[in-house]
């Protein structure tokens, strides 16, 4: 008689093996489309964050945060980034290090916080970041490009590709973008 054998065998072990890469080949490429997916969400709803938030800060003050207005902010200089900042500390009232900024709480109109960032939102200048770690581009200036959202101003996430071409709206670098002037960016 012969002893029990511990173990499997190579057919047992390569049945299992192939059932589990064919499980893993079609679990992969779904997780990945679901995680793509929820980055598109994720910078849709905060899209409409800011700009509730911005309209908010208008009803009260009754103009929006001077930055917004100045000019278009699409570039890498420390003027820019500076500028986009300076969005986030109007609707926030605190800077990127969440130290409370005493010239919006003491203004008697202000009626903030009218938008609150955690700081993964934000980046080392104060910018807010969209789910692909870049900044939210605003403009708000009729004179610069026509803006896509005529009624008021242009909030931009260039999306996955993180490439933007503001000199030509219909270039394929700006397919992927999300912006809040279609009602595109709320569907999907």
């Amino acid at each position: 008689m012969q002893g029990k054998k511990n173990g499997f065998t190579l057919i047992e072990l390569l049945t299992a093996v192939t059932i589990m890469v064919f499980l893993m080949a079609i679990g992969i490429p779904t997780m990945i489309h679901h995680y793509s997916k929820s980055k598109i969400q994720k910078a849709k709803a905060q899209i409409i964050r800011l700009e509730s938030a911005i309209e908010n800060y208008k009803n009260d003050l009754a103009v929006y945060p001077s930055n917004l207005t100045d000019g278009e902010y699409f570039g890498n200089t420390v003027t820019e980034k500076n500028k986009r900042a300076s969005i986030i500390q109007a609707l926030s009232g605190y800077d990127k290090n969440k130290t409370r900024i005493n010239a919006y709480w003491d203004n008697s109109h202000w009626h903030g916080p009218y938008f609150d960032f955690t700081k993964s939102e934000i980046d080392s200048s104060g910018q807010m970041l969209d789910p692909w770690k870049q900044p939210y581009l605003f403009d708000a200036t009729p004179a610069g490009r026509p803006l896509q959202n005529a009624d008021a101003f242009d909030i931009i996430s260039k999306g996955p590709d993180k490439d933007w071409d503001d000199s030509n709206p219909a270039s394929s670098k700006n397919n992927d973008n999300i912006g809040n002037w279609s009602s595109d960016y709320i569907n999907d």
